[in-house]
């Protein structure tokens, strides 16, 4: 039997121009919690970017927790997961079978756009 978490909009229509991260739940773009992967064994996270405006350099950052508080890169091998946003609209999707830490979240950072919209939704599976 296999299980799926699913796909969930973690990060939602939020304007590019601002940093969020999807659990803090004073950001009105953003679900409010991080996500428990525990029961999992793939996971993935698209990043959909339209009306980018300024600097087309901004990243989603997918951050790892065992205790869901204390937050670090996630890794895949010595590569981190991470997208980094290329004109002023697209999509890209990171997946990694190594999901070994119990919460992800995900954390956008402007680096220099000014305007637009980012959505992140996060997809596990296990069996």
């Amino acid at each position: 039997m296999s299980i799926a978490y699913g796909p969930k909009k973690i990060i939602r229509a939020a304007t590019a121009g601002a940093n969020h991260v999807s659990d803090d739940s004073g950001d009105v773009y953003c679900l409010g919690r991080s996500c428990d992967l525990a029961l999992y064994n793939f996971a993935s996270v698209q990043l959909i970017w339209s009306g980018i405006t300024g600097a087309s350099t901004g990243t989603l950052t997918v951050e790892v927790s065992d205790d869901n508080v204390n937050w670090d890169t996630k890794m895949i091998g010595a590569v981190p997961m991470v997208i980094t946003i290329s004109g002023a609209a697209g999509n890209d999707v990171i997946t990694t079978t190594e999901v070994t830490e119990r919460y992800y979240r995900a954390s956008w950072v402007k680096v220099g756009v000014t305007g637009g919209t980012v959505t992140a939704i996060i997809m596990a599976k296990g069996t």
